[in-house]
This record gives C-alpha cells, structure tokens and sequence, in this order.
C-alpha cells in the first residue's frame, strides 16, 4: 500500500493515526518483530485451513 492509500483509508474510517518521521531503531525493531511474528500465524493459520480443506 502507498502511504496516500493508506492515510485515506484511516481518515475514512475515522481512524487516528500519528506518524512517527524519526523513530528510534529499538522502535523499527519491535515494528519488525511484530510484522514477523504476524506473518508466522498467517502462514499457520493457512496451513491449518489447508490441512482441513485437504487442499
């Protein structure tokens, strides 16, 4: 997504949001983290539906 996409859609939905232009590395770590460790329970997640699907 494009950061206008992006802020779009939260201004449409009502959504507060606050960009941060300097965050600190230990910031971008968590953030990474985070992302990682959502996109492992995607995948299990899938993998789980595919298992019962039998696909």
């Amino acid at each position: 997504m494009t950061t206008k996409l992006l802020t779009d859609y939260l201004e449409s939905n009502d959504i507060a949001y606050k960009i941060d232009n300097n965050p600190s590395p230990a910031k971008v770590n968590r953030i990474q983290k985070a992302l990682a460790r959502k996109r492992e329970l995607m995948n299990l997640a899938v993998s789980a539906y595919k298992q019962v699907r039998g696909i």
